[in-house]
């Protein structure tokens, strides 16, 4: 990956999302239906639609096992350790047309860098294809934030989109 890619960044979004959530988890069952309501609209088809709501949508990243992802955390046990995450779309890959590969922002002597950890799972990468397309997006890659958890050199990489698949 070592050409420049149209990136759609999402960091804030997903940050706004996670705070929302955790505000929403104290709201009545009249603010609920309220909210409801106003998400209720009808379509161009004259039927009753309902607008979908942005919600935070959680992609394990597969094959972290075979990168050195203990080197970002310096070997510690880390739980939810925040990190921030490109998503990108990996045509080329001579295994799966759909891949879609995640890298982590690193700080190196050169400024920031991304280091490949993995990938999405071939079912979440052809939904997410199918969702930016969807979205109508044409970025080759999504910055987004997630975090890693684990321990003894088995560590975990989890990357947040502000989506469902």
């Amino acid at each position: 990956m070592n050409k420049l890619m149209d990136i759609w960044d999402v960091r804030e979004e997903v940050k706004q999302l996670q705070k929302l959530e955790e505000d929403n988890q104290d709201v009545s069952t009249k603010e609920s239906i309220s909210a409801f309501a106003k998400k209720l609209k009808i379509g161009n088809d004259g039927k009753l639609d309902i607008e979908e709501e942005p919600e935070l949508y959680e992609c394990e990243i597969v094959g972290e096992f075979f990168r050195d992802v203990g080197i970002i955390v310096n070997d510690e046990d880390v739980h939810d350790f925040p990190v921030e995450c490109l998503i990108y779309l990996e045509d080329d890959n001579p295994y799966d047309k759909n891949a879609v590969a995640c890298g982590i922002m690193i700080q190196t002597d050169q400024g920031f860098n991304s280091k490949q950890v993995g990938y999405l799972a071939r079912e979440e990468a052809k939904l997410l294809r199918q969702k930016l397309k969807k979205l109508h997006h044409t970025e080759e890659a999504i910055w987004t934030i997630g975090y890693i958890t684990g321990h003894d050199n088995l560590y975990g990489v989890t990357a947040i989109l502000p989506f469902s698949l």
